[in-house]
């Protein structure tokens, strides 16, 4: 599987430098860890707004014990991963931000343009699918 190149550095750039105005990275991503928890906590479904980035999001939630289940396959992790858990929180930050602003947050599928050209992505996690299906 190719890696995906949805957004480059420069593209989250902004994002970073406005969450540590006032705090450092590592609070930022804290407090974004602690707020997608909780989100996604009371509205399962929400996991899809976050499109691919889901997979490093809920790698780095399971790392701070805010999130159980299988661990996240390593080969999909480094298919999404931008390299810098900071750059994958800013990434899973404007996904979501995207497909909150599109009213898309909830769907599966989606048309994605990558550095390999468009590509249609469908996001299932069976275990939040599990979750969706008997809340």
């Amino acid at each position: 599987m190719n890696k995906l190149t949805i957004f480059r550095k420069d593209d989250l750039k902004r994002i970073i430098e406005e969450a540590t105005i006032d705090q450092t990275d590592d609070q930022w991503i804290e407090v974004f860890l602690k707020g997608a928890s909780n989100l996604i906590g009371s509205n399962p479904i929400i996991y899809r707004s976050f499109g691919p980035f889901w997979w490093v999001l809920k790698k780095y939630l399971q790392d701070e014990n805010l999130n159980s289940g299988e661990p996240v396959d390593t080969d999909v992790f480094n298919q999404i991963t931008m390299g810098e858990k900071i750059l994958d929180i800013a990434a899973a930050y404007a996904y979501h931000d995207i497909t909150t602003k599109d009213m898309t947050a909830t769907q599966s599928t989606r048309t994605i343009e990558s550095d390999d050209g468009t590509i249609d992505y469908t996001l299932i996690d069976e275990e939040m699918e599990a979750i969706i299906a008997f809340k």
